[in-house]
């Protein structure tokens, strides 16, 4: 543990307050593309039902190769900003609530 000086210490709420805004910030850089991927795939579906447009990807594996083809890696994490301030502020009250609560 970063903040625990002995094994099975407990962390202050400000403790796990961080460790929660640590972890939102990490998990946003596997997110934020998914997030992406899934966002794409669902407009599409709706493009599809109500305008009759033909779909552009196959399946999600397809619109990432497209995105990463057509923008490259900056493509995929265009909503990274978006994620990280949802994710931050959630992880972290999360976590303190958990521990909180406990």
């Amino acid at each position: 543990k970063l903040f625990a000086s002995y094994p099975g210490e407990r962390l202050s709420d400000n403790e796990y307050a961080i460790c929660g805004a640590l972890t939102g910030g990490a998990v946003s850089f596997v997110e934020g593309p998914v997030d992406l991927f899934k966002s794409k795939m669902q407009a599409q579906i709706i493009r599809e039902r109500v305008y009759g447009e033909k779909p552009q990807y196959r399946n999600v594996f397809d619109c990432a190769g497209q995105i990463m083809r057509t923008y490259g890696i900056r493509g995929a994490y265009q909503a990274l900003p978006a994620v990280v301030l949802r994710n931050v502020p959630a992880f972290s009250t999360y976590f303190t609530t958990v521990e909180v609560m406990r």
